[in-house]
This record gives structure tokens, C-alpha cells and sequence, in this order.
């Protein structure tokens, strides 16, 4: 599945005040960043990610904030996209959103702990004429069991559905067919899904016949804009659901060529200037699921499309991540003695606690805490500034900017309590979370303890390695190893 390459915010209105939050997303479950996602804040802003899977909004106000992820690694989970609440402050911020690490998956929908080499299914059973859930409908999972001596055994599960038509069959065996079948009084669905090393699956049960909707009249699509350079293309296309509503919002793109655009209230969308050739179309937006194209355009030719989304159900999450070669390169750190370290073991005994009441507890970092239940990571034992001769305090906090050492706090963030320090620079993984000279605070307490595999932390330049040095590396350094899954 191709998806938009565009890196950048795309705002869809002028925002003037606020904080900048920066971000990265993540897909845990494989431990890679998610390049090209598409990440909303709230309804009416989306940025795209970058290589890196990296994103910023500026001009973000105070407050509780819905960030949504989009990507095809999520969509073969069987899911539209995973979101998570945070509460952003006056300061800039840094988060973390996409796919869910295995063990958060499990916890919030079977509870407990996982077990070893198995899954769960999850989904919903609707109806397929009217997309309403259907409520206490009986849902069977089969499984053709091999057993050593070539010994064919069926394992049968089954439950029901609940008021909201969702269902969870948990503890199934990963590399073996599924087949899943849910049944009412009328009628039943059956659904297959093949041997997979997964162990999250997802899936709609559509029960009944399907929508008859072939006498509603679709919205007309509208014509294309005409090209303005001779021997190029245009596109329009109007995005219905599956009842034929025109759908507002929709982000319809051609990420070969980087360009993107999203649907007005009649669901449309246009484009002029299209290159000749193949390209692929993508239609997105959260709550439905995306629909896929390969569209082949002539020069001056003017091509339309109706496209169709279909709704999907949505999970709330929190991210993890890791690697195991970033876990290699840990044990080798911490075999040279240098800096501080905290293993998994370490942290599982505080998961409890905020992750800057664990690092105060067990090694000796220093830490800034706000008026917000903030902290961040500042530097012990930094060398002291030259800007401290000058006369006036004005004076003194463009000398100390241009110095580039020492961060000068606004007044704003004076009043949430960050102070006027060298503070230490902290990465996800690889991932630098406040870059910049000086190193911007980074508030350690965004990140959960349940979601971290190791830490790794130095404080000074003469402890830190090679692949981390900087310019501003005598403030100190902390590498957070995500996790990628918990058994």
C-alpha cells in the first residue's frame, strides 16, 4: 500500500498562539517508525510523516488534545487508526502515538498477561444492510489443531456479542487458519483468515444481505479543473460511504507526485496539472477505512472517480517500541561501564510510578519538575557560561541564545516551571525528541514506564558514545528503548 510522502504540517486553518508539539510515530509490534503516517490533531488539523515518522504542529493551545495515526500498518491489523488523549501544556511538548505494543493490545481488551505464542481476535458484528452493531449474536472460532503424529484435532471457541456488537476471543495460536463465524436468528456470517505470525487480528462480521442501495442516486462527480500547462492531465472524484453521503474531510492523494488534497462538504476533490502515466490514488479518513487505486492518466485527458469508504472500527492506544539490535548495542554500553543503566527487571518492580519518580530512585539524574506534574532531564554537572559577566539580565539572555548552551525560558514557560538551565537531550530509540541548541526541555513524564525496555543514561560528554555525541552533549543524554513486545 503506497501512502503520501508529504512531511510537514497542513493546517486547515490559521493558528497564531499556542505551544509547538513534536512527535514521532511508531508501530511497536514490528518496532519501526511509521514513515508517511498520517497524523491528525483533533478534526481539523493533519500532518504527514516524514522518513523518520516524525511530525510537529505549532501553534497548539493548552489543553486535552486527540492525536489520530493512519497507516497501512495499521489498516492489516484490521483497524482504521489508533488515537491518544494528551494534555499539552504552555510549553513545547514531545508524544508518541501509533501502533500499540502486543501487551498494551492484549491488556486493554483481554486484561491480564499475555501468554507465550498466542493472540486474540477482536471485532464487530453489524448488520451488512444498515451497518448497525447487532447485539448477543453467538461468535465461533474454529481451529484446525495439528498435534505431533500428524494428529488433526478442532478446537472450537465461543462467545457473544456485546450491547455495542463488539466480541474478543483471547488465547489463539499464531501460524494456523482461523475461520470465525458469527450467527443470529436469521442469518450468519463466515469469515476466513489465513495462517499468520501475527498475533492481533481484527475483523468485521458483516451479517444479512447486503445494502440494497442500487435505486439511490450517488452525487454527481464534479469536473475535473482543466489543465493549465499543455500536456498534462485532471482529476475530480467525489468520496461517499457506503449509504452514498458525500464525506467532508477526506484526504485524497497521489504520493508519487506529492499531491494531496481533501473533499469539501459534497465530497469533492479536484486536481489540475496530473503528470502523464500510472499513478497511485489513496483516500483516507479516520473512521473509514482507505481505499486504494492505480489510476492511469493521458496527456490532457480529464479522468473522474466515485469513491466509496467503508467503516471501520477504531481502538484508543499508547505506543511502544523496540529493537533488538538497540538492545544488543545496550548490553555492549553497559559492559564499558560507563553511564547509568535500568533493565526491564528494574522497571517492571515501579511500573506503578511516573517514570521521573524511577530515575530519581535509581540513578542520580537530574530532574526539573513542573507546576504540571512535568519533569525534565537537566544537566548536573555542565560547565558554567561566560554569559554570566554581563551586566543587565536582558543582556544576559540574548548572550546565553547566541551562546546556545544554556536554555532561556519565556515567560510563559517560567509560570509551568522550567527554569533557566542546560538540559539533557533525550532519544526514543534513535529518535532525537527535542533537537535544537540550546536542547529544548523534554518532559520525561510523557512517557509511560509500562511502555520502556531499557534506559540508558549519560551525564557527560566524556561518558556518552560516539553515536550520540552533539554539540550540546555535556548537558547529558538519555536513550528510552521502547518496547516492541511483552510476553
Amino acid at each position: 500500500m503506497l501512502f503520501a510522502m508529504l512531511a510537514g504540517v497542513h493546517p486547515l486553518g490559521a493558528q497564531t498562539a499556542g505551544t509547538i508539539v513534536r512527535g514521532v510515530a511508531f508501530d511497536s509490534l514490528r518496532g519501526v517508525a511509521l514513515r508517511g503516517a498520517l497524523v491528525a490533531l483533533g478534526t481539523n488539523r493533519s500532518a504527514i510523516t516524514d522518513s523518520a515518522g516524525r511530525f510537529s504542529f505549532d501553534g497548539v493551545p493548552s489543553g486535552a488534545h486527540l492525536f489520530t495515526v493512519q497507516h497501512d500498518a495499521i489498516d492489516s491489523l484490521g483497524f482504521s487508526d489508533f488515537s491518544r488523549r494528551v494534555t499539552i501544556g504552555a510549553t513545547p511538548a514531545s508524544i508518541v502515538v501509533g501502533v500499540p505494543s502486543f501487551a498494551t493490545l492484549w491488556r486493554e481488551t483481554c486484561g491480564g498477561a499475555p501468554s507465550r505464542d498466542s493472540g486474540f481476535v477482536s471485532g464487530s458484528v453489524v448488520d451488512a444492510r444498515t451497518t448497525k452493531p447487532i447485539a448477543n449474536a453467538t461468535v465461533i472460532l474454529t481451529i484446525d489443531d495439528v498435534r505431533t503424529g500428524g494428529r488433526l484435532r478442532r478446537v472450537r471457541s465461543e462467545t457473544r456479542s456485546n450491547t455495542a456488537g463488539g466480541y474478543t476471543i483471547c488465547g489463539v495460536p499464531t501460524k494456523t487458519p482461523l475461520q470465525l463465524r458469527a450467527v443470529t436468528d436469521s442469518f450468519d456470517a463466515i469469515v476466513e483468515v489465513p495462517a499468520s505470525v501475527s498475533r492481533v487480528h481484527r475483523r468485521l462480521l458483516a451479517v444479512g444481505p447486503p445494502a440494497q442501495i442500487a435505486a439511490a442516486e450517488p452525487p454527481p462527480v464534479p469536473a475535473p479543473a482543466p489543465p493549465r500547462r499543455s500536456g498534462l492531465a485532471a482529476f475530480a472524484a467525489v468520496v461517499t460511504d457506503t449509504l452514498r453521503k458525500p464525506l467532508t474531510g477526506v484526504q485524497v492523494s497521489f504520493a508519487d507526485i506529492g499531491r494531496s488534497g481533501l473533499t469539501n462538504e459534497r465530497g469533492e476533490v479536484r486536481f489540475a496539472d496530473v503528470p502523464s502515466g500510472e499513478h497511485q490514488l489513496t483516500a483516507r479518513r479516520f473512521g473509514y477505512a482507505p481505499a486504494e487505486a492505480r489510476i492511469t492518466f493521458a496527456g490532457e485527458q480529464t479522468v473522474q472517480r466515485r469513491i466509496v469508504l467503508e467503516p471501520v472500527a477504531r481502538l484508543d492506544s499508547v505506543v511502544t517500541s523496540a529493537t533488538s539490535a538497540a538492545l544488543t548495542e545496550f548490553e555492549e554500553n553497559r559492559r564499558l561501564g560507563l553511564g547509568h543503566f535500568i533493565t526491564r527487571a528494574e522497571l517492571a518492580k515501579q511500573e506503578s510510578r511516573k517514570l521521573s519518580e524511577i530515575l530519581r530512585q535509581v540513578m542520580s539524574v537530574g530532574l526539573i519538575t513542573g507546576s504540571g506534574g512535568q519533569a525534565w532531564l537537566v544537566s548536573t554537572r555542565a560547565a558554567g557560561s561566560t554569559c554570566s559577566f554581563v551586566r543587565t539580565a536582558a543582556e544576559r539572555d540574548r548572550c546565553l541564545r547566541q551562546e546556545g548552551r544554556i536554555y532561556v525560558p519565556e515567560n510563559f514557560e517560567r509560570s509551568r516551571g522550567v527554569i533557566m538551565a542546560c538540559y539533557g537531550r533525550v532519544y526514543l530509540d534513535k529518535f532525537l525528541m527535542n533537537p535544537g541548541h540550546p536542547t529544548e526541555p523534554f518532559d520525561v513524564n510523557t512517557v509511560h514506564p509500562d511502555d520502556v525496555e531499557a534506559i540508558e543514561y549519560y551525564g557527560s560528554a566524556s561518558e556518552t558514545p560516539a553515536r550520540y555525541a552533539s554539540l550540546n552533549g555535556g548537558c547529558g543524554l538519555m536513550v528510552l528503548h521502547m518496547r516492541r513486545s511483552r510476553e
